[in-house]
């Protein structure tokens, strides 16, 4: 496994977005939107258009002369009033911004896929190193006791217990082992086949935490998939309005050159020029019901999910609010746990050193204390993950 770059928390972020296919197949989706919009509105300006036509019907054409014909128009038409024109813009604008809206919440989701698999990446690797310097010390206690053994010093239990403890710190080695691969592979995919030499510790979060119900004021005004949502139903009202409204006519103003004739014109000169104005209406009054209904019923359904959302966005920053208290008051609980188990390492130290512990009984300190810092160590990842958990529920990363 070739490792190639120290990597910290922020930088597997930007390789994230810079490398996900996923993600990049939504701004092409997005800028496809905008070109939409684009031509949509230009369908409001001049219009023009260029068309033209040869036929050549030789001895089987029954009229008089050589049967070819050139047929060229040329046209500009300024729509004055047009209500589908008009809606199938603002539609599209709407729908343009609704996919602006998905892709920036989508980034801050895959910056907390990033984060997620960084911490998982993180946690392994100091697990990994945890249990290797388990191994070595339960290998060291275990070759002390059997000393202790052949000069009388300690019993045959001792020795199948320090035997035991060293074979349970291997396996939890061989699976420490194993974790740290599978949080490598799972890091080495999210960003895009990058593979990092080393991970380096996120810095400490901010604790602060603000009342929950200005988080849920905030994340209903800021988070870009409720956003998307709200600009998507407003697009379907806009094309219900445009359904509503199809029977009025479309009134504009046309200039257009038109030739016809045998021989291929030499100038502008051969071309007749008209000009005026046009009503046109075209309208199905079978089709019209239904396409109606449909188009209310799709405002409905997307008016309905909009509300659906902002109960599901409320209840996932509560719920992120919750997981940052108890990040908050985990790392509190382990910091003191890691205390505790530095307290009774040293005293199980001294007594080690005044012969009133045995070997294993400091083995089972050291063993504590190492525990107990893994244990802190995660529960600082954990606090990092959970700040960052909330700030993207409610829709704004610092």
């Amino acid at each position: 496994m070739t490792l190639v770059l120290s990597l910290t928390v922020f930088q597997a972020e930007s390789l994230a977005l810079a490398r996900n296919p996923s993600l990049a197949s939504s701004e092409h989706s997005t800028l496809s939107s905008r070109w939409s919009a684009w031509g949509s509105w230009a369908g409001l300006g001049p219009q023009v258009s260029v068309s033209a036509s040869y036929s050549d019907l030789g001895a089987v054409s029954p009229y008089p002369g050589t049967g070819r014909m050139y047929n060229i128009r040329l046209s500009v038409y300024q729509p004055l009033f047009s209500t589908q024109r008009l809606t199938r813009a603002l539609s599209s604008t709407r729908s343009w911004q609704a996919s602006a809206a998905s892709l920036e919440y989508q980034r801050l989701s895959v910056r907390l896929q990033a984060d997620r698999a960084f911490v998982e990446a993180l946690k392994a690797q100091e697990e990994l190193e945890v249990r290797e310097k388990a191994l070595k010390r339960a290998r060291e206690a275990l070759k002390l006791t059997q000393e202790k053994f052949n000069l009388g010093q300690a019993s045959k239990a001792e020795v199948a217990k320090a035997r035991a403890d060293a074979l349970s710190a291997e396996l939890a080695l061989l699976r420490a082992r194993a974790k740290a691969e599978v949080a490598l592979l799972g890091l080495k995919e999210v960003l895009g086949g990058f593979e990092p030499k080393s991970l380096e510790p996120p810095p400490a979060p901010d604790t602060s935490l603000p009342p929950l119900d200005s988080l849920v004021r905030l994340a209903l005004e800021r988070r870009g998939d409720l956003r998307q949502l709200e600009r998507s139903a407003a697009a379907s009202g806009w094309s219900f309005w445009g359904s509503l409204l199809s029977f009025s006519p479309e009134v504009g103003f046309s200039w257009s050159r038109n030739y016809w004739g045998e021989d291929f014109p030499s100038s502008l000169d051969d071309f007749q020029s008209t000009s005026g104005r046009e009503i046109s209406l075209s309208f199905s009054l079978t089709a019209w019901p239904f396409n109606f209904m449909g188009a209310l019923e799709a405002k409905r359904s997307a008016e309905a999910s909009v509300e659906a959302k902002r109960l599901s966005v409320v209840k996932e920053v509560s719920q992120a609010y919750e997981d940052f208290r108890a990040a908050l008051e985990g790392l509190r609980v382990a910091r003191a746990g890691y205390e505790a188990s530095k307290e009774a390492y040293e005293l199980t130290k001294a007594q080690y050193e005044l012969g009133s512990a045995g070997v294993l009984e400091l083995a089972d300190a050291e063993r504590a204390l190492a525990e107990a810092e893994l244990n802190w160590r995660s529960a600082e990842l954990d606090l990092f993950l959970a700040r960052r958990s909330l700030e993207i529920a409610v829709g704004v990363v610092k």
